[in-house]
């Protein structure tokens, strides 16, 4: 009888050791095809979002001969698109009324910043002005609130002043001074208020839902979210059109697009592209063409 009770038990053991193995196996199983498909999603989102900004690329290039905005729209209103199913915002603009940062006269550069971080940031603005111009320069002077090689070096960066003219807009992320908040700001923002091109520009509100036929007839002043370097400073001349994409994504994350556009015989050539995630995991991917 002892010896029927001990086997029953041990069997009893062995089928509860089974059931938990069965369970655990059957969990991990089912965690690893979830993570799989929500892989295989990710990926498809990204492929799809990838070909509708290339898609929009594609059709300002074929309209790079005039601006693509009804005739009672500004040049500076944001279009909604619906590339593949996929919702894009455009805009298209002229680099006119930027400060070209190799060309722009010292004092020019620092009273752009000071507009962009406010007066009570002025000694902020004084640094990053000055770093931006020992970093343009050819020589290793340094100014009263810039920085040169010592700087870097003793920040151990790996990389040194360039002392020559920027080649790409996001080599400013380089600077001291430069951060990711200051250079990109919010690009969503100046869809919903003034913007620093515009004081009083007429832009399309992607939250109302006759978005496609009302207009924001309103006449607004400058916008702290709209004040971002990217939007104030352009390597380029006048001649030269600036796209700029905003494809919303999860939650409050969405990519931001700039490409810079040259008119080429009767379409338009892609000669810089700058492409972000905002609120989000940053990738700061850059391209020249």
């Amino acid at each position: 009888m002892i010896q029927w009770v001990s086997e029953k038990g041990s069997i009893l053991v062995v089928v509860m050791w089974t059931i938990t193995m069965i369970t655990y196996l059957t969990a991990e199983y089912t965690a690893h095809n979830r993570n799989k498909a929500y892989v295989a999603t990710y990926a498809m989102e990204s492929f799809k979002r990838k070909q509708a900004i290339d898609s929009m690329l594609q059709f300002y290039k074929s309209q790079a001969l005039q601006f693509v905005v009804p005739s009672k729209l500004k040049q500076e209103t944001w279009i909604r698109f619906d590339p593949g199913g996929i919702e894009v915002w455009g805009r298209q603009t002229d680099e006119s009324k930027r400060v070209n940062l190799n060309s722009g006269q010292d004092q020019e550069i620092r009273n752009k910043l000071i507009l962009l971080l406010g007066n009570d940031r002025v000694d902020e603005a004084d640094q990053l002005s000055d770093a931006i111009l020992d970093w343009r320069d050819e020589d290793n002077l340094i100014r009263l609130s810039g920085a040169e090689d010592a700087f870097y070096k003793g920040e151990r960066l790996p990389y040194l002043p360039a002392n020559e003219q920027f080649k790409i807009l996001t080599e400013v992320l380089l600077v001291r001074g430069m951060n990711s908040d200051i250079f990109w700001g919010d690009p969503r923002s100046t869809m919903f208020s003034g913007d620093p091109l515009a004081e009083n520009s007429s832009q399309l509100n992607p939250r109302d839902e006759e978005t496609d036929e009302s207009l924001l007839n309103q006449e607004t002043g400058l916008d702290t979210g709209a004040k971002r370097f990217v939007n104030a400073f352009t390597l380029y001349n006048k001649d030269i059109q600036r796209i700029e994409l905003i494809i919303p994504g999860a939650g409050d994350s969405y990519d931001f697009v700039i490409a810079f556009l040259q008119k080429e015989g009767h379409t338009g050539k892609i000669i810089g592209m700058h492409h972000t995630l905002i609120n989000g995991k940053p990738k700061d991917e850059t391209a020249d063409e």
